[in-house]
């Protein structure tokens, strides 16, 4: 029925019947072995979470600009692609939502708890339903710090954490140091403030 594991609504609902107590033991489990989790939030939840109608909104308005006009219409259709939501009942669909806030939750205990997070937005598949680059990156940053989680982890989950995950091959990425590479964002605002403020980057230093 549902031939992409990802694309499966059973899975969000399983997260809504988490036992939160289990969750626990899982975490401390996960923690004390320094298990890497990819978050995956805003893809996993792409259709419940509580910025999906912001997200759907803003996915039409930027395909819709011309400058965008490279897409491929099998991408655009792809990245538009809800469907799923007419495959759930109203209870499935209130199920796969609590999901969504067992899985906050999740997180966000994970990381009080020494965990670390690297940021995984699945995107740009001509397969099945996907999502755009570079504004995935952002939403997944900001619904990390919807759950509670600090804007300066979340940034951490895309620089810092991702290259101490691939190990040695990224020794000279991650972090902004004497002798390491990086793209550096010159933004108006403060991300530390208001994870918003990758909504508008000013340019980019490469």
């Amino acid at each position: 029925e549902y031939w992409l594991w990802l694309e499966d609504p059973r899975r969000l609902k399983l997260f809504g019947m988490m036992d939160r107590g289990m969750a626990q033991d899982l975490i401390k489990l996960l923690v004390d072995h320094k298990v890497f989790i990819e978050g995956c939030m805003t893809y996993i939840f792409r259709n419940v979470n509580d910025r999906a109608t912001e997200y759907r909104n803003e996915d039409f308005n930027l395909l819709s600009d011309p400058e965008l006009r490279y897409v491929p219409d099998l991408v655009k259709t792809n990245v538009l692609d809800n469907s799923v939501l007419d495959k759930v009942s109203k209870a499935d669909l209130e199920l796969m939502k609590k999901g969504y806030k067992n899985y906050q939750w999740f997180l966000k205990t994970f990381m009080d708890a020494g965990g670390k997070v690297v940021l995984g937005p699945d995107t740009t598949s001509i397969y099945h339903a996907t999502q755009l680059p570079g504004v995935s990156t952002r939403r997944e940053m900001q619904l990390m710090v919807d759950a509670g989680i600090s804007p300066m982890q979340a940034i951490m989950s895309g620089t810092k954490w991702p290259a101490e995950y691939i190990g040695a091959k990224a020794k000279d990425l991650g972090t902004l140091e004497k002798g390491k590479l990086a793209d550096l964002l010159v933004m108006s605002r403060n991300p530390l403030d208001d994870i918003t403020a990758f909504k508008q980057i000013e340019r980019v230093m490469q």
